[in-house]
């Protein structure tokens, strides 16, 4: 059976909530027109998280990094659909990149330093 959705239920912020494969509903119909809009999902909406709508979040997932949420849609896929793709919609990759160097920076350089100072307390 094919749910049927209207644009107003597929409008508007995805809410925060986790979501599973085999869930449904108007949340699920948010999330696949959030990931078609990117081009990960080619799939009707259905509403159902189906084997579809996992792949090509796990798609979007891999891409943006976020290996702990791989397969479910958790509060970090909710930021990167809700803010990352946003500001990266022309090109991830470079973003991508730039969230690694970031990252790297981070590792390398701020946490040695702030351990360093919590070490000297």
């Amino acid at each position: 059976m094919k749910a049927s959705y209207t644009n107003s239920d597929l409008e508007g912020d995805l809410e925060i909530e986790s979501l599973y494969e085999g869930d449904h509903g108007p949340a699920i119909a948010q999330l696949q027109t959030k990931l078609a809009e990117l081009n990960f999902y080619t799939s009707d909406i259905t509403g159902q998280f189906d084997t579809q709508t996992k792949q090509a979040l796990q798609a979007f997932q891999c891409q943006y990094g976020l290996t702990e949420e791989a397969g479910y849609f958790g509060i970090q896929t909710w930021y990167a659909l809700t803010f990352w793709s946003q500001e990266t919609k022309l090109s991830p990759p470079r973003f991508t990149a730039t969230l690694k160097s970031l990252q790297q920076f981070i590792k390398g350089y701020l946490k040695p330093l702030f351990m360093r100072k919590i070490a000297q307390k």
